[in-house]
């Protein structure tokens, strides 16, 4: 499983996504194949933002 975590200049963040290497178990502990958390100080800034969705070409 992949994990990220944003930098100190945006939202405090955590991501996780599954990749063909990833166990069952943490599969299982997922529960999906992506997922997006942000810590729970930052829930209203992040609830009274515009979401723009983006994609990035490696």
């Amino acid at each position: 499983m992949r994990r990220t975590t944003g930098s100190r200049a945006s939202a405090p963040r955590a991501l996780a996504w599954v990749t063909p290497e990833t166990s069952e178990a943490d599969r299982a502990f997922v529960g999906t194949p992506r997922v997006h958390a942000i810590e729970y100080g930052w829930l209203a800034s992040m609830g009274n933002a515009a979401a723009r969705p983006s994609e990035l070409h490696a």
